[in-house]
């Protein structure tokens, strides 16, 4: 089972319960899946190739966990960097993709390689009805997370 699908069950079974604590601030399960969902289906419009491993800017820790566990419930195994410098330091072979955030100005880094960069907005924590369970990738037993 992956960690967004706990997440979607207790945004079900305890909606109100923190799930986490940002900058201060309590986000509930029900907020935290709402999230998740939100980002895979800007994540789906982009359309990213179907192997390799994806690469997540962390700018913020809350964010990196809404894009992570979205790009994983697609199927994508992750790996999570600072910088552009510390990506490319990795040297992953089979790198597909880049995804950061949308700064609050906009801007996106630029990366002179091969690997796409995609951005998506930032996460949006508002207390929602707990919604239905987003889809899960079939290939999803076979994701993960590169430390």
């Amino acid at each position: 089972m992956l960690i967004a699908q706990y997440i979607y069950h207790f945004g079900k079974v305890t909606p109100a319960a923190p799930a986490m604590i940002d900058d201060g601030r309590s986000i509930s399960y029900s907020a935290f899946a709402g999230a998740i969902s939100r980002t895979g289906t800007e994540i789906s419009a982009c359309n990213v190739q179907s192997s390799g491993t994806v690469a997540v800017m962390i700018r913020n820790l809350a964010d990196c966990w809404v894009i992570t566990l979205a790009l994983q419930a697609k199927g994508y195994t992750t790996i999570c960097v600072s910088s552009l410098e510390s990506l490319e330091s990795l040297q992953v072979k089979n790198l597909a993709a880049l995804f950061v955030n949308v700064e609050e100005n906009g801007d996106a880094p630029e990366y002179h390689g091969s690997v796409p960069i995609f951005t998506v907005s930032k996460s949006s924590f508002e207390e929602t009805a707990p919604s239905e369970n987003a889809a899960i990738a079939e290939n999803s037993n076979e994701c993960g997370h590169i430390l």
